[in-house]
């Protein structure tokens, strides 16, 4: 077999396990890249309306695509910026920037955990005296701070909000379209919702219901969606034969179980995984159940485009749906987004820096 020249160096554990690849499955190598921001940051964040969140120094600040640093490395946590704002903590509170870096929300809210995101669509959630509550862009309370608990608002522009344990969905008036009377509720996709955890011991079966609170769907406890319905298919662990296999909306097995682990559809195709705890490893399925690409890699995800896949083996690398390395495993991580214009974060060194596909 012939393999093509390259200039690109690899460390010896590499070149072996990229050998070894080479002489069992034939792949070859076409690497398409460059890369366009050095590894020099202690953490990032992917491109998001052409800025990315950067760690210097233990502090965050924001890069353009050149490198740039076009705002100052001084709060503790950030959020990417939505129609030209972002959420930002400092030691004083949490508040919102535009893209100057200046506060347009001063940051007089309790800082939350987790920051999440800024503002979906017209509201942000934000947190005072211990609840939950939504303002406007110009920082006007919207929906009273009550709850002990909430989303932000998705696509269909509702939440979840949780008061006394119990949650329910409000619109953007904070009107409820689902009342305060489910102990567990998780957000499908539009109009779906699901209302019993999946591995409950109280619940023998797992319901999901539409916006109006009619029960639509009941699987069994051989028939369990383990994850979220995505293109149409969940995986679902068989209780006898301890193997994922994949259901439809209708309860219908429609790949057999036959996988350690299973994860949803993404692009078209679902990642799983075969072997034992001695070795295990994954591959790439159809929505038929056929290997798009085999059981060979010690993990991956995947990328924006549907025709490529990111991939461990060894280190963390880009393949294409030929088996065929775009970027070689050579990183310690990769980070990617379906909204990160083509900039790929990879990790080098203990530093990151990012790369795009060519």
């Amino acid at each position: 077999m012939q393999i093509n020249k390259i200039k690109i160096f690899f460390s010896k554990k590499t070149i072996y396990m990229l050998t070894t690849l080479i002489l069992i499955n034939s792949y070859n190598f076409a690497f398409s890249y460059e890369i366009k921001i050095n590894p020099i940051y202690d953490e990032v964040r992917v491109f998001l309306n052409e800025l990315a969140p950067v760690k210097i120094n233990n502090r965050w600040g924001y890069i353009n695509k050149k490198g740039e640093l076009v705002i100052p490395a001084k709060f503790e946590k950030v959020s990417h910026f939505n129609d030209d704002i972002a959420r930002v903590q400092i030691e004083t509170g949490e508040g919102f920037i535009n893209k100057n870096g200046d506060f347009v929300i001063p940051p007089i809210f309790e800082k939350q955990k987790f920051i999440g995101g800024g503002f979906s669509g017209s509201l942000a959630k934000v947190k005072q005296n211990g609840k939950y509550g939504f303002i406007n862009r110009k920082g006007k309370q919207i929906i009273p701070f009550i709850y002990d608990a909430a989303s932000d608002f998705d696509t269909s522009e509702t939440a979840i909000v949780t008061f006394n344990k119990y949650s329910g969905i409000i619109d953007q008036q904070g009107n409820f379209i689902l009342p305060l009377m489910y102990r567990y509720l998780m957000h499908i996709k539009n109009g779906l919702y699901q209302i019993t955890p999946n591995y409950s011991f109280e619940e023998k079966s797992v319901k999901y219901i539409n916006s109006s609170g009619k029960i639509i769907l009941e699987l069994n406890e051989e028939k369990k969606c383990s994850w979220s319905f995505r293109q149409g298919l969940c995986p679902s662990y068989d209780l006898k034969l301890k193997k994922y296999g994949y259901i439809n909306e209708n309860a219908e097995i429609i790949i057999n179980p036959m996988f350690e682990e299973a994860d949803p559809f993404e692009n078209g195709l679902a990642k799983v995984t075969i072997g034992n705890d001695g070795k295990k490893t994954i591959g790439y399925i159809d929505r038929t159940g056929k290997f798009v690409l085999p059981a060979i890699y010690e993990d991956g995800t995947f990328l924006p485009s549907p025709d490529l896949v990111e991939v461990k083996f060894g280190n963390w690398g880009i393949v294409n749906l030929k088996g065929e390395f775009i970027v070689p495993p050579n990183f310690d991580d990769l980070l990617v987004s379906p909204d990160s214009d083509n900039y790929i974060g990879f990790k080098e060194n203990g530093k990151w820096g990012f790369l795009t596909l060519e």
